[in-house]
């Protein structure tokens, strides 16, 4: 249980543990057993913590917050690896790609990918999603199918959108 509703969870199977996220706080809890192995708070400083994912490895942990803030952290002991670039709004998804790229969502209309290394990337600007014409106002959903890598987004007009996900040379990927 947690003192606030639990806005992700996550299963690590690597590491038996499940990870629990509310707005203030992360815990790691022994699947077997169900007894509390560690509480991380506050991750996200002062802001409310919105999202999580953890990569394909289960090494890294990213969260997303109510005020823009993208992080990563040790998924095994919560410790920050770094900070991402930041949304101008609240994050609503984060997920990792096949090629273990973090990709996040906001209420900003904007989808940041960003690179593996401590240098973000930013695709074609901040991607705008632009829906039947009109401007999409916040990007609610996302998810990623690693098979037929397309990420899909789901917007606050009611509509979904379809990315393809290009990989380029070197580390370089976009969305189309």
């Amino acid at each position: 249980t947690d003192e606030h509703a639990i806005a992700a969870v996550v299963f690590a199977p690597r590491t038996g543990t499940i990870i629990t996220a509310s707005k203030s706080s992360l815990k790691y809890w022994d699947a077997q057993t169900g007894l509390l192995l560690r509480y991380v708070r506050k991750p996200c400083e002062g802001a409310d913590l919105t999202c999580m994912a953890l990569d394909r490895a289960q090494r890294r942990l990213a969260l997303g917050d109510s005020e823009g803030g993208v992080i990563l952290l040790n998924a095994s002991n919560g410790t920050l690896l770094r900070e991402c670039r930041r949304h101008t709004n609240y994050v609503s998804q984060v997920v990792f790609t096949a090629s273990d790229q973090l990709i996040s969502t906001s209420w900003d209309s904007t989808i940041m990918v960003h690179a593996k290394n401590v240098q973000d990337i930013q695709l074609n600007g901040l991607l705008d999603c632009h829906v039947h014409g009109e401007g999409c106002r916040d990007v609610l959903q996302v998810d990623y199918s690693m098979t037929f890598n397309v990420l899909v987004t789901a917007q606050a007009d009611n509509s979904v959108r379809i990315w393809y996900v290009v990989r380029g040379g070197g580390d370089k990927t976009s969305l189309s």
